[in-house]
């Protein structure tokens, strides 16, 4: 009778298995399979998905097998390594890794961004802005955030450069959801430092995945170029609850200790607030702001496009209702030798507006300091002060002329964003309990 085999299989002999097998067989592949390491906080981490190495014909790739499980993927590498003796590296690239035998999808970063760049016609503000999420996103992905990514820090050309050398092979949904994972990870279990995560992960997939949108691909189309894998199809934006403004100052107090801190000793200051609460500008229609722009026959600000200014949309650009007031009090600080509102002395800097520089960034600073020592202390609140202007115009009117002298392009972003709700309207509890006299007879 013949005795079943009770001898065990050591590790020793397993690795001899591996290596006695067939190259078209998935327990070759078994122990070939890996994921990658990366650095990030000082960690050594592995990315999800399995990849695999193959050499043939005097070329070797790293291929992505996007699969997470080590038994599925070792049979995916064994039907690559067999499509490649068979069809050639070409082909089996084309079947099994479509995005890598893509020739937009070869190229890097910043590849990508100035060949969207070229084809792409918005301002130059938002393509800076969209090309910076796509670095942020893609270094943080590859592991080489060094700690200077500010998008507002005109000397981080380093930084740029690093992020422009990473293969756009780099992001997939898988790596962006994972991204997305890592980035909430860091807020811990602060119900606000996640909300702020959840908003500041949308707001750099909104602007990134805008490289890569309908209109890329149509223009792409258009002109011949080979079409492009969209590594953000399928990722959703993450829940970020309520943004409706919420007023927490008192305007009026806060306009009053302005004057009292600024008029004197920093009149640049003091008008930045009047601009900010009393026009609802924003931080770069300020910085711009010229004299003709202010218009006292109408007692109105013209929001345009002009040679030191290019409006945030075309729907940004319109005339704002202000308090005649207001118009005169910047009059007793205008310098007719500038054509500047604010900082008349500071000079406009050519090229620099579209990498985030502000000609203000000085008063900027202090303004935002004052602020948050006054009980602003949002991450923005110098924006605040444009939200506290739309919730004031709302309350004396009513969200439509919000919206239009907020210079929205519609009613839904004022709605959402800026017009809290000054209205009172209650039920009278008071008016209830009291008790009726009854009527003399």
């Amino acid at each position: 009778m013949t005795q079943p085999e009770t001898t065990q299989q050591t590790p020793q002999s397993e690795k001899e298995v591996r290596k006695q097998a067939s190259r078209f067989a998935a327990g070759y592949w078994a122990g070939r399979v890996f994921r990658p390491t990366y650095r990030r906080d000082g960690k050594q981490r592995e990315v999800t998905e399995f990849y695999v190495q193959i050499q043939h014909a005097g070329r070797r790739e790293k291929i992505a097998l996007a699969i997470n499980d080590r038994e599925a993927a070792s049979r995916k590498a064994a039907k690559v390594y067999e499509a490649i003796r068979t069809k050639g590296w070409d082909q089996a690239l084309r079947q099994f890794s479509p995005e890598r035998s893509n020739p937009q999808n070869r190229t890097t970063v910043g590849g990508h961004i100035e060949l969207v760049k070229s084809v792409l016609r918005v301002r130059d503000v938002s393509s800076h802005k969209y090309s910076y999420c796509l670095r942020r996103i893609a270094v943080d992905i590859a592991g080489i955030n060094d700690g200077r990514t500010s998008k507002f820090d005109p000397a981080h050309k380093p930084w740029r450069d690093k992020a422009d050398k990473i293969k756009l092979a780099v992001l997939s949904p898988i790596a962006i959801e994972t991204w997305k994972t890592a980035f909430l990870a860091k807020a811990e279990d602060n119900p606000v430092a996640q909300q702020a995560g959840r908003r500041n992960i949308n707001y750099f997939i909104r602007n990134a995945r805008s490289l890569f949108g309908k209109k890329v691909q149509r223009k792409f189309k258009e002109l011949g170029l080979s079409a492009f894998v969209n590594p953000f199809e399928g990722v959703g934006l993450e829940k970020q609850g309520s943004t409706r403004y919420v007023s927490t100052i008192n305007p009026d107090e806060l306009l009053r200790k302005a004057r009292k801190d600024f008029l004197v000793r920093d009149p640049d200051s003091w008008k930045v607030i009047l601009l900010a609460l009393g026009a609802g500008l924003r931080r770069a229609e300020i910085d711009g702001l010229c004299v003709h722009q202010l218009v006292f026959s109408r007692s109105i600000i013209q929001v345009l496009t002009h040679e030191h200014f290019e409006t945030k949309t075309d729907e940004s650009a319109g005339g704002v209702q202000v308090d005649i007031s207001l118009l005169e009090e910047l009059k007793q600080h205008l310098d007719p030798s500038s054509p500047f509102v604010v900082e008349p002395n500071t000079p406009a800097a050519q090229g620099k507006r579209a990498s985030g520089y502000y000609r203000c960034e000085r008063t900027f600073t202090r303004v935002t300091n004052w602020l948050r020592e006054n009980g602003v202390v949002a991450d923005r609140p110098i924006h605040v002060l444009r939200k506290e202007f739309g919730s004031i115009i709302n309350a004396q009117s009513d969200i439509f002329t919000a919206s239009v002298q907020l210079r929205h392009a519609s009613i839904a972003t004022t709605a959402a964003f800026y017009a809290d709700n000054r209205r009172r309207s209650t039920v009278a509890i008071g008016d209830m309990l009291k008790t009726k006299k009854p009527k003399k007879k």
